[in-house]
């Protein structure tokens, strides 16, 4: 067969597309367990990242986060493999599955048992989106690196005032 005869039927090599790929999380002091998740899910296709706002975060978890949605949006966005972030308010993810319409919802294993999973379970299942749960990171965690700094015993502000020294103008 002549080269530049194309061919097609059985024997054509489909063009496939990446495969889509979607995870969410509060990614508040980014860590080594969220590079964890981020490159095993970037590894499954094109990665869609999903960030939970301040107040989504305050509602569910009692607490704001410590940097800010646009701090923590940047630090994602920075990573090479992310292809695009979302934002989300409601931990009902079913209207984010509608819109960046994933094949692969990657989730730390313990994404099952940290709320009611069962719409969006069935949503996955009813729309052919297959599941991937990934063993957490362990001893590290936003929580445990909170526990570190207010173990250290370091307070800004005493630091500050230990250090700075405060110069009369008139001595400029």
């Amino acid at each position: 067969m002549p080269a530049d005869t194309a061919v097609s039927g059985p024997l054509a090599v489909a063009s496939r597309a990446p495969m889509r790929v979607y995870t969410t999380g509060v990614f508040d002091i980014l860590h080594r367990g969220h590079l964890n998740i981020l490159t095993q899910a970037a590894a499954l296709g094109e990665l869609t990242v999903g960030i939970m706002t301040d107040q989504g975060v305050e509602s569910t978890k009692g607490t704001r986060p410590i940097l800010s949605l646009e701090e923590r949006e940047a630090q994602v966005r920075s990573l090479p493999f992310v292809s695009q972030v979302i934002h989300y308010t409601d931990p009902d993810q079913r209207d984010n599955y509608a819109t960046v319409r994933p094949d692969i919802v990657v989730q730390g294993d313990d994404w099952l048992f940290s709320a009611d999973r069962t719409a969006a379970l069935a949503y996955l299942r009813d729309n052919g989106i297959r599941l991937v749960l990934l063993p957490r990171t362990a001893g590290i965690s936003t929580t445990e690196i909170r526990k570190r700094v207010e173990r250290s015993g370091r307070r800004d502000e005493r630091f500050l005032r230990e250090r700075l020294r405060l110069v009369p103008i008139g001595d400029l």
